[in-house]
């Protein structure tokens, strides 16, 4: 499995439904750490990943898919993210 960080800018929020951006995080081995970012496992490139969620969201929408293999150090995040970290670098 690779690890991934996962942000994206929302420029059409008002007019574009991201509901199948949201169900797919949720399907996925994810964890929303920021507002616009996720942590993202999974065995796909970071190119697949892209390419997988630029068809989930507006056409001028801003998505960048970045792979890590380091423990990430925080300072504060939304509820979830400790556990995500712990079951990735036990």
């Amino acid at each position: 499995m690779a690890l991934f960080t996962v942000s994206y800018d929302l420029r059409k929020k008002s007019e574009f439904d991201y509901q199948k951006l949201w169900d797919e995080f949720g399907r996925l081995d994810s964890v929303k750490f920021q507002e616009s970012e996720y942590f993202l496992s999974s065995d796909n490139t970071a190119t697949e990943v892209k390419d997988h969620f630029a068809g989930l969201i507006h056409a001028d929408d801003l998505l960048m898919v970045i792979k890590f293999e380091k423990r990430p150090s925080f300072h504060k995040a939304l509820k979830g993210t400790t556990a995500w970290i712990e079951a990735h670098f036990p």
